[in-house]
Parts: C-alpha cells; sequence; structure tokens
C-alpha cells in the first residue's frame, strides 16, 4: 500500500530486507516494531520478530506510521528507527445528506412533471467525499 493515500482498510502489513549482521557480531537479527499516530515514536526494546514482516490490523481512522529498530545477536538495539508512512485510514462513511423537495409537498402526490430538491452537505471527516450519486 502507497503511503500518504487514503484507504478503507483497517489492516496493513509492512514487509522489509533482513539486516546485515557481521563482522564480530554474526547472527540473525531481531527487530521491535510500532504502529501509532505520531511520526516520531520510538520502538521499545522488546523483541517482536525475527522474521521481516509486520502486520497491523484493526487500525482506527487517522494517520498512521511504522516504525522499527533493529537487535543484533549481542542484544545491542539500534540507535536509528526506520519510519514508514502516513498511512491515511478512513473506515468510516460519510454522513448522509439530507434532501427537502422545495416544489412538491413530502409523502404526496404531484402532477408536475418538475421537482426541485436540495440536499445539505454531506461530511466526511477522514478522506473527504469525492462526489453524490442520485438515483
Amino acid at each position: 500500500m502507497p503511503t500518504d493515500t487514503w484507504t478503507g482498510q483497517s489492516s496493513i502489513t509492512i514487509w522489509w530486507a533482513g539486516a546485515s549482521v557481521g563482522g564480530p557480531c554474526p547472527g540473525t537479527p531481531s527487530y521491535s516494531v510500532a504502529w501509532s499516530q505520531s511520526q516520531t515514536t520510538i520502538p521499545d526494546t522488546v523483541v517482536d520478530t525475527a522474521g521481516n514482516s509486520a502486520n497491523a490490523t484493526n487500525l482506527s481512522d487517522g494517520l498512521w506510521w511504522f516504525h522499527l529498530r533493529t537487535r543484533d545477536a549481542w542484544s545491542n538495539w539500534s540507535a536509528d528507527v526506520i519510519r514508514i508512512g502516513p498511512f491515511r485510514v478512513d473506515r468510516t462513511p460519510p454522513t448522509l445528506p439530507f434532501a427537502t423537495a422545495t416544489t412538491a409537498a413530502v409523502n404526496t402526490w404531484s402532477s408536475s412533471d418538475r421537482i426541485t430538491v436540495s440536499l445539505s452537505a454531506a461530511l466526511d471527516a477522514g478522506s473527504g467525499l469525492s462526489g453524490y450519486a442520485v438515483v
């Protein structure tokens, strides 16, 4: 999923290539990861995975960032944090507009071949509206 674009999905998976651990400390690296709505979060020093992916589920609406730290075989944590984001999540549908017929009474028959309808504004606090469909 590209960053800085809106999605209606609540799950995001990140994959990365494994860190290279050589020199005097060979071995498989492990990682601490964090998902947050802050761009500056620093993952803790608890190993979350030795694999090369992380999945976030049930993300709420808003902007989300992924954060990653690496630990070597001697339990040294990287000072640098890799950050990816923002991922823009909007799972909440917009509010419905309210329709008002201005040239005919509501719930009554009309012999007019033209009815004027006014719509109140629909609102969407997340990604905004892309348009209306009237059927």
